[in-house]
């Protein structure tokens, strides 16, 4: 914007809506005046002219100081005599500069544990940090599913966990559980391992699975980050919560 802007649009464009926020400085000062969210399926042209029809109808003197006018604004749109705003074509009459910010999908991450039981509390962490978790568990899943999950080139890192300690149903499935991860590092050299709970005792072992098929003396980049289970915490989760959050957004 130049500085002989006078008004100007703010979008926020995410991945399920877009809000839309008109600005102007008015009596050497700027102000908000008015905004709206909607789907973001409805383009952002026709959520500005909405906004510009309000504005021109609710105060005629201000928009037709900032250069719109009842017609050229859509008012009918905005006052229900006309289309809604998802109906209208994109306003060639409201130009004004645009700023904004876009957000894009979350990182997707594969959540695998030994039972569904474990997934499920992960899962639900992962969530909450802002983690897009596809769940598989090796008492729901067979072993094929599972690795061709963890292959997934869209798949940017796995969380394995289970409680601490372990409970009687997880324990005879975590040396498979890790066995399978340390598989996929190994095929997916760019893939993170973060580890949580019980699972942890089995880093090294790991690792060493994940590095077995680099030359002799080559050095290899394995991030493998450990964590604590779903359940420990208080609240329950939340120290693993604030680690994914973080890697999520690093």
């Amino acid at each position: 914007m130049s500085s002989e802007t006078r008004a100007f649009a703010a979008i926020d464009a995410g991945t399920a809506t877009t809000g839309v926020s008109l600005i102007a400085r008015v009596e050497g000062a700027w102000r908000l005046l008015g905004s709206t969210a909607a789907s973001s399926a409805i383009p952002v042209d026709a959520l500005i002219d909405l906004l510009a029809g309000r504005l021109a109808a609710a105060d005629p003197d201000l928009g037709l100081t900032l250069g719109l006018s009842a017609a050229e604004a859509g008012v009918a749109g905005a006052t229900g005599a006309g289309p809604r705003a998802d109906e209208r074509g994109p306003s060639a009459a409201v130009d004004w500069p645009r700023v904004g910010v876009a957000t894009g999908p979350p990182p997707r991450l594969a959540v695998v544990a030994a039972t569904d039981r474990a997934v499920t509390a992960l899962a639900r962490t992962a969530r909450a940090a802002g983690w897009d978790a596809v769940p598989a568990s090796i008492a729901g899943a067979n072993v094929l599913e599972m690795a061709n999950l963890l292959l997934r080139q869209d798949v940017v890192a796995v969380l394995a966990g289970a409680s601490d300690p372990a409970g009687g149903d997880e324990r005879n499935g975590l040396s498979e559980l890790a066995a399978l991860v340390a598989a996929a590092a190994r095929r997916r050299p760019d893939l993170t391992v973060i580890l949580a709970g019980a699972v942890v005792e089995h880093e090294a072992a790991l690792a060493r699975e994940a590095a077995s098929d680099a030359p002799e003396n080559a050095p290899v980049e394995r991030s493998i980050v450990v964590g604590p289970a779903a359940t420990a915490g208080d609240p329950a989760g939340e120290p693993l919560r604030a680690l994914l959050d973080g890697l999520a957004h690093s």
